[in-house]
């Protein structure tokens, strides 16, 4: 099939194509740019929360760890250790660090 590009039918047709794919195209570029903020909004929002998340548990983490050495320094065994290495040194309580002299 032979076009005849000076024809009323074919110059019309063309117009129609060129008057549907101008909008077409803009509203496709205007949508992939929204699609892409909309993304990296959404993207930075979660990145926070996990952020989030991950200080408040690695805040519980260290408060156990906290309590925990804090009882242990409250015990009397540690206690007089600890009374014992600052006299004596480490060298002179390895007996006593083990727990081999009680």
């Amino acid at each position: 099939m032979k076009l005849n590009l000076n024809s009323i039918s074919s110059k019309l047709m063309m117009g129609g194509v060129v008057i549907a794919l101008v909008p077409m195209v803009i509203i496709g570029g205007l949508s992939y740019s929204k699609a892409g903020s909309a993304l990296m909004d959404l993207s930075s929002e979660q990145s926070q929360g996990i952020a989030s998340d991950l200080a408040h548990t690695i805040n519980a983490i260290l408060q156990a760890e906290i309590g925990k050495a804090a009882s242990m320094a409250a015990q009397r065994e540690m206690i007089e250790l600890t009374a014992a290495v600052e006299t004596d040194g480490v060298e002179a309580c390895g007996d006593l660090i083990k727990g081999d002299c009680r």
